[in-house]
């Protein structure tokens, strides 16, 4: 069991089916986008670029 749990974790890191980044509604998270810093938003999507 646990070699398969290893092989399905690995295979989900890896691979590249999203397209981008995984937009979340706000009533699931609870975060008003305008009481994120721009900054805070940009740092987010240099990360997610680069990986």
């Amino acid at each position: 069991m646990l070699p398969n749990t290893i092989k399905k974790f690995v295979t989900r890191l890896f691979s590249s089916t999203r397209s981008g980044p995984e937009r979340l509604p706000v009533e699931t998270h609870g975060i008003d986008r305008r009481k994120v810093s721009r900054h805070a938003i940009k740092v987010c999507e240099v990360l997610r670029q680069h990986g």
